[in-house]
């Protein structure tokens, strides 16, 4: 799932994968992992997007599309739900430069 966010990880394809019910597959799911199957999903697919709106110039719909998310808006909405900010202002907030100031250079003589 980690490796491929935007396959198709609907719980109905889980349970087949491991030849389960999806209600036993949730019930497992949140007495292992303590969410359900489709929240961890949703924070999987959140991490690649946070990830592509800070070190890239894709589009929103472009990231959303690499994140699995099924449409800009619906990464819109995550983003909101478990950041409190928009994907374009999470952009905005943490973008990097791409200079690192905060660590210095080992080859400096400073």
């Amino acid at each position: 799932m980690v490796l491929d966010p935007a396959a198709d990880h609907s719980t109905a394809t889980m349970a087949a994968r491991v030849a389960v019910s999806e209600r036993n597959l949730t019930r497992m799911f949140r007495d292992e992992v303590g969410m359900t199957p489709a929240r961890y999903v949703e924070q999987t697919r959140l991490e690649p997007a946070k990830v592509l709106m800070v070190t890239s110039d894709h589009s929103q719909e472009a990231v959303a599309r690499r994140a699995g998310f099924g449409s800009p808006e619906t990464m819109r909405r995550i983003f909101r739900r478990n950041l409190g900010v928009s994907p374009g202002g999470y952009r905005s907030r943490f973008r990097t430069t791409g200079i690192d100031q905060g660590t210095p250079n080992p080859d400096s003589d400073a």
